[in-house]
């Protein structure tokens, strides 16, 4: 059985819900993280099988994958994505993130918005 993808977005609910002090940080980050790429798998599936997308498994399908969703009439689900990948990366890779409460409050409503364009 494929991988649900959905999980990663039960598990960025998860991290959001009180960890220790000390780990809130990186719980934020991680479930940002956790919602883009419940988005971006689950995106990435629907589009192959509904929409004709031949994902590569490199990282430019990230883009591609906005791309082709574009192309199909589907520029919020790409503009969402695109925005839930800016903030995945700069929680992946920034030393310091600005509002990450808000980043993460705003990411999981991002993934939900996707989830619920693609089902």
């Amino acid at each position: 059985m494929p991988f649900d993808w959905c999980d990663y977005l039960e598990i960025a609910r998860y991290l959001n819900q009180g960890p220790p002090p000390a780990l809130a940080e990186a719980a934020g980050r991680c479930a940002v993280s956790r919602a883009y790429y419940a988005s971006f798998g689950h995106a990435r599936r629907y589009a192959s099988r509904y929409l004709g997308f031949r994902p590569l498994f490199r990282a430019k399908d990230h883009e591609l994958l906005a791309v082709h969703l574009r192309q199909r009439g589907m520029d919020d689900v790409a503009d969402e994505l695109e925005a839930l990948r800016l903030w995945r990366n700069e929680c992946d890779y920034d030393d310091t993130v600005g509002a990450l409460s808000l980043l993460v409050t705003n990411a999981i409503e991002g993934a939900d918005r996707v989830l619920l364009a693609l089902r």
